[in-house]
């Protein structure tokens, strides 16, 4: 306990020194706070981030034990001190170490969550595992067996027979408010009129209401009705629903084409001086982005991924948490990748057709399910994820999207007798959309329908 306490103060101590402020000061407003997760990692430091390194943050101290500093340490070289007078300015700093502290603090001091009598004093920047990644995995036996037993009607072969575990890691999760959280959405960069009716359509299906269906066909809202299952410590369970909440359109791509992961954060934060948007902290952010915007990550790794912020002390927040997300249009950069089945892969030789005409956004809403419902169960990175792997709900899930799915094949999808488009869901005014699968923590078994 007494080298967290240490620990919190150090880092305190190294947060006041980045944002020019007196340390004393500092610590008669704000006590330092226990830090509940502590994370370190690696940093870009070759050209375009091509190479990563890890790199050490410590705190520096003279032969009578005061601190003069911080000292940077990367991939075991020599030390680089940063002296705290005169006062430390970020712009003073060469690029990488900016970008090192930048990072680092953000990671270390970002994931602290404050005491109730403790303030967070910078704007934010916090993420964890949480991406959808890649679902066409190499294929681990022949199409030939694989294929045969889903005809003969073997048991699945890539869901295990034993359970899946995942744990509830004693945080916050959506409960929204009134039983509803408002999804708030900005478009960056060029979406056409259809695409965004396409979107806007799914946003909507969500609510019960919305779709007139058959009481047996499955549909969005039913399918979000899995995240009920996963309760808080108060045993308050996912809000019902997700209802539309206000738009913002960036059609000048403010920060650029070409975006780091932080950036995105800079986009939400203008979006939230928009009246019908505001800052509410049960609702969710979602920066969405066309299909020639390039964003650290994408397609290389990760189809989209949720964050979250910490607004400061100083716009009057009191270090409200904000939950937001970013999901990419993979049509033109990477369909195989992010669009997969409406792409070929795995023992897909031919690309399944989108149920909206477009695999763009077809494979956009595939991912925005996966990280609406990661957001909702895991706001915060300390909600419900699996240990080890920290995947979240549809993270476990990921690639399965009906019966007799495995590795390279979706399962057993429904088929639009006209326009043969594959798809299994239904949502409002008819629309068809393809969502991937849930752990269900009841049955802890991959579902499709709650």
């Amino acid at each position: 306990m007494e080298n967290l306490i240490l620990l919190a103060d150090t880092m305190q101590h190294a947060t006041a020194l980045l944002a020019d402020e007196d340390v004393e000061e500092v610590k008669k407003q704000s006590p330092p706070t226990f830090l509940n997760i502590v994370a370190a990692g690696h940093i870009p430091t070759g050209e375009n981030g091509a190479t990563r390194v890890p790199i050490t943050v410590e705190m520096q101290c003279d032969e009578s034990g005061n601190r003069k500093g911080l000292g940077i340490q990367v991939e075991g070289g020599r030390i680089q001190s940063v002296s705290a007078t005169p006062p430390l300015k970020l712009v003073d700093l060469p690029r990488w170490l900016t970008l090192a502290l930048g990072i680092i603090l953000g990671l270390v001091c970002c994931s602290m969550l404050p005491s109730s009598h403790g303030e967070m004093l910078l704007d934010e920047f916090h993420t964890h595992t949480a991406g959808f990644y890649n679902p066409t995995l190499e294929p681990t036996a022949s199409e030939e067996i694989l294929l045969r037993s889903v005809v003969e009607g073997d048991s699945n072969p890539i869901v295990p027979d034993e359970p899946i575990i995942l744990t509830y890691h004693k945080g916050p999760i959506m409960t929204g408010n009134n039983d509803m959280i408002r999804l708030n959405v900005i478009f960056y960069g060029s979406f056409s009129d259809k695409q965004k009716n396409i979107l806007r359509t799914f946003f909507k299906s969500f609510w019960n209401n919305a779709v007139e269906v058959k009481a047996s066909s499955p549909t969005v809202a039913k399918w979000w009705q899995i995240t009920r299952r996963y309760t808080d410590s108060r045993k308050a369970p996912v809000a019902r629903s997700i209802v539309p909440g206000g738009e913002y359109h960036d059609v000048n791509y403010s920060v650029g084409k070409s975006l780091v992961a932080a950036q995105i954060q800079n986009v939400v934060k203008r979006a939230m001086k928009q009246k019908d948007i505001g800052s509410d902290a049960r609702d969710m952010f979602l920066v969405l982005t066309a299909d020639d915007v390039n964003i650290e990550r994408f397609c290389s790794s990760a189809c989209g991924n949720h964050f979250y912020l910490s607004l400061s002390s100083s716009q009057g927040e009191n270090g409200k948490q904000i939950p937001y997300a970013w999901v990419g249009n993979p049509g033109k950069q990477c369909p195989s990748f992010c669009a997969w089945p409406y792409a070929p892969g795995g023992f897909i030789k031919k690309a399944l057709i989108p149920p909206n005409g477009d695999v763009g956004i077809d494979g956009m809403i595939i991912t925005i399910g996966n990280i609406l419902a990661g957001m909702a169960t895991n706001p915060f990175g300390n909600g419900w994820y699996q240990d080890g792997s920290r995947l979240e709900g549809p993270g476990v899930c990921q690639g399965i999207y009906g019966t007799g799915s495995f590795s390279g094949y979706p399962g057993q999808l429904l088929v639009d007798k006209t326009t043969k488009a594959s798809y299994n869901v239904i949502g409002a005014s008819n629309y068809k959309f393809l969502l991937p699968w849930i752990w269900h923590p009841t049955t802890q078994q991959c579902a499709g329908q709650g």
